[in-house]
């Protein structure tokens, strides 16, 4: 008896053991515990592959240094006409990843669950407020009125206002007249053009436009003397809005989150070069930061 006791607790043994390595095994590389899964998830731009599809806004910045950076190694880009589209597609699973403003897919992923941004693409480049080159007079009184709002504090109170954790800009070298002669689409007003919503740049919040862009045209506005409302927004579209300032009887300036600078080879530099044959810009009020958003439950 002893010995048949012997024998069936090695039994036993056994096939514990073969049950354990069972359950380690999990079958082609699976643990069990899904961390392939993350092991295989996307943490930055250089995972991504000919697989994947990545949301862009059709003619930005996002848009532009995808094309040269996703879609030159496969990346499917999946283009949208307006930003909140992007997200919305992340969260259904339409697309792997969203390429965007960084503030903006901050702003976008806010208190929602399974979204994250993992990694921040620093491409050297600001943003300003485009003018027509027939309005000289208005890029230069913009300018006295930039100097004025950097000079009083007015422009750092917007700014940490909407983006409390980055560094503010040093404008203080600013130079412009705010005297300076110019003509706007409506007497006494300026107009805007833009592409809304676009927060935390331009956004409606109860009825009423709001966001960094907004604030800032209203302070700039108000050094100049001008009237700006939400009657004075004018949302368009993004693909043709420098052709549609350059007409000169729609809008006086376009203030939508506007690549104006660019280092020499960089993605945007090109689009920049074309975008300065069509209208002038000011000085720049935004550093520009990219972005990608992806999802965290797939």
């Amino acid at each position: 008896m002893t010995d048949r006791k012997q024998w069936l607790r090695l039994i036993a043994a056994l096939c514990a053991a073969l049950l354990v390595l069972a359950a380690c095994g999990g079958g082609d590389g699976d643990n069990g515990t899904g961390t392939e899964t993350e092991e295989q998830g996307i943490a930055s731009t250089d995972d991504l592959t000919e697989e994947h599809k990545i949301a862009v806004q059709r003619a930005t910045t996002g848009a532009f240094w995808a094309e040269e950076n996703l879609a030159s190694k496969g990346v499917q880009l999946v283009s949208f006409e307006k930003a909140p589209q992007m997200y919305q597609a992340l969260q259904a699973g339409q697309v792997d990843g969203v390429l965007n403003d960084l503030p903006v897919s901050l702003d976008a992923i806010e208190g929602k669950e399974g979204v994250e941004v993992v990694e921040q693409i620093d491409t050297g480049e600001e943003y300003a407020i485009a003018v027509s080159k027939d309005n000289p007079g208005l890029t230069e009184a913009l300018n006295g009125a930039m100097a004025e709002i950097v000079a009083d504090g007015t422009f750092e109170e917007i700014y940490t206002k909407y983006f409390p954790d980055q560094e503010v800009p040093d404008y203080s070298d600013i130079e412009g007249d705010v005297d300076a002669d110019f003509e706007t689409v409506k007497e006494g007003a300026l107009t805007v053009g833009s592409d809304i919503p676009y927060p935390p740049f331009e956004m409606e919040e109860g009825g009423e436009l709001t966001g960094y862009d907004v604030e800032l045209v209203r302070a700039l506005a108000d050094k100049l003397g001008l009237e700006n409302t939400d009657d004075h927004w004018i949302s368009t579209d993004f693909g043709t809005i420098f052709q549609q300032l350059a007409s000169g009887t729609k809008f006086d300036i376009v203030v939508a989150a506007v690549t104006a600078y660019a280092p020499e080879g960089s993605p945007a530099a090109e689009t920049v070069a074309e975008r300065r044959k069509i209208v002038d810009f000011t000085v720049p009020y935004y550093p520009s930061l990219q972005s990608l958003t992806v999802s965290t439950s797939q």
